[in-house]
């Protein structure tokens, strides 16, 4: 996803918008369900691909070490640019842009950061080229794409826990059928007709919302003055830290991960099988999850969520055979759709009930950049005095259940 506030400068925030067309939420779950298809495609392979990539800087010598450092030097490196550029970004957003061109422009941008990223073999600069440009789409996508969700796909009860189901359902869809089918198209083509294809289907991705999506103006924004005035609130102290640690978890899953697949299973098409079924499994249990959170509640979903979750980490610190990493994925893939309905439906509630829902999502953006830069140095101190890398698992396993103060209201 991986993957994320108010002095306003000029008139107020356009109010949520009370007039929705019956396409406008298919629209929108079309979209991201396009796109998840093609970053499913991708994605995964990510940090596979800069782990293998040729001639890695030898930070210690050791190659496993040195492909992990590159990694998460390549997700620094992004949110530091994308927390540089967040000003500028948002300013032009709502002072310039309208939310579809931005959305639009954003996919632009990825589909830019997947062709640099196709070039890395030829040259390490066009990695942190694509950094660059990562960091503008990041902005660019995700602030619009939360807003649009939280003012135009809630239920009638004004409730996030059926509809993100349904995103989630979608996604789940999109993303079980892209691993299988990207760890194909490398076996057999490569990763340049990988990511061809990926940054086709990318920029296709924008169009329903292009044409479908209904917006009023907006006022202009101002990322740092909104972040210095939020991040004083006491009342926002564990939204701030549960989006920190769910952010700070999802980092080093898509990192660690995936790693570790590849070392275990050796081949592409294999990870790419392992993570398409357990996928599949996983998918029906996000609808009837996010119905139980509008009925009944996100707090006792969520606390068994976050608790799994922290659990499932364990095992990975010792495990070397594929079959009890198929069965821990598909156990893992199961418990996320308990970890993530429930946060995200009370995040988007959040969002919309306690402040203008645009300063939230926009702290938000910055809490999140903030994360990944913080457990990215923390992750590299680690990595480089820990006896094996794969004792990150624990790290993980204590940072997954503050996701849960999302349910607590700081006094």
């Amino acid at each position: 996803m991986p993957h994320h506030i108010i002095s306003k400068i000029g008139t107020q925030i356009s109010s949520p918008i009370l007039h929705v067309s019956a396409k406008e939420s298919p629209a929108l779950y079309t979209s991201h369900t396009i796109k998840t298809f093609a970053q499913s495609l991708i994605g995964l392979f990510i940090p596979i691909y800069i782990f293998t990539l040729p001639d890695i800087p030898k930070f210690t010598g050791n190659p496993i070490t040195d492909g992990i450092l590159l990694i998460l030097i390549f997700y620094l490196v992004r949110s530091i640019f994308a927390l540089l550029l967040m000003n500028f970004i948002t300013n032009t957003i709502f002072g310039f842009l309208n939310f579809k061109k931005s959305i639009f422009l954003g996919n632009i941008f990825l589909a830019v950061a997947m062709i640099l990223l196709a070039l890395t073999p030829y040259s390490i600069l066009f990695l942190f080229l694509s950094t660059i440009t990562f960091a503008v789409e990041t902005c660019l996508y995700w602030i619009p794409y939360h807003l649009f969700f939280i003012r135009k796909a809630s239920n009638a009860d004004g409730q996030y826990g059926h509809t993100f189901g349904i995103r989630l359902l979608l996604s789940q869809l999109a993303w079980a059928a892209g691993p299988l089918l990207g760890g194909l198209i490398i076996t057999f083509l490569g990763f340049l007709s990988l990511f061809t294809l990926g940054t086709v289907l990318i920029v296709v991705s924008a169009i329903p919302i292009l044409f479908s999506v209904h917006e009023r103006n907006h006022g202009k924004h101002n990322a740092r003055h909104i972040f210095e005035r939020l991040i004083r609130s006491k009342s926002l102290l564990n939204d701030t830290i549960a989006i920190s640690a769910t952010e700070g978890d999802a980092l080093l899953y898509a990192i660690f991960w995936p790693i570790l697949l590849f070392i275990v299973a050796e081949s592409y098409t294999k990870i790419g099988v392992i993570t398409s079924i357990s996928t599949t499994i996983s998918c029906l249990a996000a609808l009837i999850i996010g119905n139980l959170v509008d009925k009944t509640g996100a707090k006792f979903i969520h606390k068994n969520g976050c608790t799994i979750n922290g659990i499932l980490y364990l095992p990975r610190v010792f495990l070397t055979n594929i079959q009890a990493i198929f069965v821990l994925d598909i156990a893992d893939k199961l418990n996320g759709i308990l970890y993530a309905v429930p946060f995200n439906a009370v995040m988007y509630q959040h969002a919309k009930a306690r402040m203008h829902d645009s300063d939230f999502i926009i702290f938000r953006a910055v809490i999140c950049h903030l994360a990944i830069v913080f457990f990215a140095i923390t992750t590299m101190a680690l990595i480089v005095v820990l006896p094996s890398w794969r004792y990150i698992f624990i790290f993980m396993a204590i940072i997954s259940p503050f996701a849960y103060l999302i349910n607590k209201k700081s006094k």
